[in-house]
């Protein structure tokens, strides 16, 4: 692992999949309580799972990613829609 930010929680190697929230199979637990993915260096766009649509679910640069992790130092602002149709900030 060679991202300076990265706490090495392993959350983000946790991905929404048909309605629920599925861990990645490279994900690896340490002895010492952090993870590391047993296929960093060829990580990137390898495809990770497959829909049950049909559709590939591929490795991202966590910074790429939508999803908010409490914590991550790779958090940024995300924009939603509240329920009044209009666009709120995230943090």
């Amino acid at each position: 692992m060679n991202e300076d930010k990265c706490k090495r929680c392993g959350k983000c190697y946790h991905y929404p999949f048909a309605n629920k929230i599925k861990r990645c199979k490279y994900l690896v637990d340490l002895d010492n309580g952090l993870t590391e993915c047993s296929i960093y260096d060829e990580r990137l766009k390898k495809v990770i799972d497959i829909t049950p649509e049909g559709h590939p679910v591929l490795c991202l640069m966590r910074e790429k990613t939508k999803f908010w992790i409490t914590g991550c130092p790779y958090n940024k602002a995300v924009w939603l829609r509240n329920k009044n149709g209009k666009h709120e900030v995230k943090l």
